[in-house]
């Protein structure tokens, strides 16, 4: 008796632990294609993966840092504790650097990058196609206005 009272407490500890030692970050993976290929690239070239919390109508807090593999393509996303990060929304930036040039040239940097994705555990896995398209980046309202004004023939 004495035994099997021991073993549940045991198991409920365990199970106890188990539950509230996480801190709920993601260990996610994906790979980054192009052409329907692995984007791999030679050893004097690098990938920069930040995934930055799509958090509508508030500047993200954070932002999480994929270790990038050029042999195979593939990232693991480590965040700054390299613990990983909180599951959600995300826009993908990505800059593709020989030395501290960006051979993208910013494309996809920011609001022109066309990458989001959703993690919701640490199997979901995130496949970025380079093959997409940037998006064109909107100048801010206040200078869209100006620039109609001018447009127009009108001053502020």
């Amino acid at each position: 008796m004495r035994t099997t009272v021991a073993i549940a407490l045991l198991t409920l500890l365990v199970m106890f632990a188990a539950g509230c030692s996480g801190d709920g970050k993601l260990q996610t993976r994906g790979k980054v294609v192009k052409g329907g290929q692995p984007m791999t690239l030679p050893d004097n070239e690098y990938l920069r993966l930040i995934f930055i919390p799509d958090t509508p109508g508030e500047r993200a807090r954070d932002t999480y840092v994929a270790e990038y593999n050029r042999k195979d393509a593939t990232f693991r996303v480590a965040g700054k504790d390299l613990r990983g990060m909180p599951p959600g929304k995300y826009k993908i930036m990505v800059e593709h650097l020989r030395g501290k040039e960006d051979l993208l040239k910013g494309a996809y940097s920011g609001e022109g990058s066309p990458f989001e994705c959703e993690v919701h555990s640490s199997s979901d896995f995130v496949t970025v196609d380079m093959d997409q398209k940037s998006k064109p980046v909107q100048a801010p309202q206040s200078a869209r206005n100006a620039n109609q004004d001018l447009e127009r023939g009108e001053r502020r």
